[in-house]
């Protein structure tokens, strides 16, 4: 009760403008918590987007329109095609701990990831149909990552010595001298994703300023992970505990609506 009391009494001597401010900013923020990253969905598309961190539903004016909203096809007045470009440097570093009363069995970890930069690019052409409907096509990434993180050291599996867990694995003979009484061994595990989607779209023009737009998402997907077991000094894989998986090259169909009301000629609304 007197850390409350305590807390009421100093929001009763804020100036009423900062609580009219801090009040504002809570009915703007959202009801779900907010997170740095936009997982392998990318946040924003081409240079502009991309720096306003995909706040872009509202600002038209690119062949990407059909990837956040389409009712901006309703005012284009020229016919363009665009393209575009760019690499996604993805910087992890892994980290983990385990600590066990055998101490053969404790290790930690500290791994930088070391993919190599993933090269996306887009195209697409946008025109006036009419003055009052727009059309445009559009190919460009939805999403994608690589990840590939090497020498992640892990314990064996059942807590065996590298020797027993080898010649169990292979029903072999193996007395490897020193490695061969650890129970410690490294993984190396490489992720791969791309996704991409081609959008036609359309856009109509309700009022002057008020339009509607319908895509259809043509999605396309593939994914690649690869899991490796190797002896403690990295160099040799052990048999029968990796993963290795290709997937097919996966379709979706999909599709997007979008609204945007011009309020003013800096103010505009969109959904």
């Amino acid at each position: 009760m007197k850390k409350l009391h305590s807390l009421s009494s100093i929001v009763r001597k804020l100036p009423a403008r900062v609580l009219l401010g801090v009040g504002f900013a809570a009915l703007l923020a959202p009801a779900s918590t907010l997170q740095a990253i936009n997982g392998f969905e990318l946040s924003g598309f081409g240079a502009r987007y991309a720096g306003m961190g995909g706040t872009s539903m509202a600002i038209g004016g690119s062949i990407l329109d059909l990837e956040s909203n389409p009712a901006h096809l309703a005012f284009v007045e020229d016919h363009q095609i665009e393209g575009g470009g760019g690499l996604i440097f993805i910087d992890i570093t892994y980290e983990d701990r385990f600590i066990d009363s055998d101490p053969a069995l404790t290790y930690q970890n500290k791994i930088k990831d070391e993919a190599d930069p993933v090269a996306l690019g887009y195209a697409g052409y946008m025109g006036p149909v009419t003055d009052w409907m727009g059309f445009g096509i559009a190919l460009y990434p939805q999403a994608g990552a690589r990840n590939d993180m090497r020498d992640i050291v892990r314990p064996t599996p059942g807590g065996d010595d590298v020797n027993t867990t080898l010649n169990g694995l292979t029903g072999g003979d193996f007395n490897i001298p020193g490695i061969g009484a650890l129970k410690t061994v490294k993984q190396d595990v490489f992720v791969d994703l791309v996704q991409a989607e081609l959008t036609p779209g359309v856009g109509f023009k309700i009022l002057d300023n008020l339009s509607f737009g319908l895509g259809v998402d043509g999605g396309v997907s593939q994914l690649e992970v690869r899991i490796a077991a190797k002896d403690p000094t990295g160099s040799l894989e052990i048999p029968g505990t990796g993963v290795r998986y290709k997937s097919e090259t996966a379709l979706a169909l999909g599709g997007k609506a979008g609204l945007l009301w011009k309020v003013t000629d800096n103010i505009k609304l969109a959904y």
